[in-house]
């Protein structure tokens, strides 16, 4: 059911030759009954990229990797609503300026489905003094200035 070769870092992905709901089903029969569980996670799950690509009104292809134009386009996409706060990680800020080049599976506060002493717990690996002279510092304003926000 799913693809070793594309499911990393504790992630598991779809094989890409199941094709939807019904085609999963049939790869179960005979194998026992799915359980309403592994039915409603099947169903959350498959082409979730596809479907947040998407949302987030990216033209193009589908990338499977992010690119500093996708995370932009998120950060966009959130200060676009209507919620009271706008509230995001200094990472993804962080995520768009060129200079900052980390694993995004490895820089995260947090890995779900993990107990590990590295959970909520991140140090950016800049000082105060060099994040507040990045160029990106200017993109950001510009964003939140152009999304009505104050």
């Amino acid at each position: 059911l799913f693809d070793p070769v594309r499911s990393q870092y504790g992630r598991l992905r779809w094989r890409p030759e199941i094709q939807g709901f019904d085609h999963f089903q049939n790869l179960l029969s005979g194998k026992g009954k799915a359980s309403e569980t592994i039915n409603e996670l099947f169903r959350e799950s498959f082409d979730e990229q596809k479907k947040f690509w998407s949302y987030l009104e990216m033209d193009g292809k589908l990338h499977t990797r992010s690119n500093r134009k996708f995370v932009a386009q998120a950060l966009w996409k959130i200060a676009q609503s209507a919620s009271i706060w706008n509230v995001e990680l200094l990472s993804e800020w962080l995520a768009l300026d060129e200079s900052f080049q980390v694993d995004p599976w490895k820089f995260r506060f947090n890995t779900p489905g993990t107990v590990d002493r590295r959970n909520w717990a991140l140090k950016i690996p800049l000082s105060l003094e060099r994040l507040c002279r990045l160029k990106v510092i200017r993109k950001i304003k510009n964003l939140v200035k152009e999304s009505g926000r104050k």
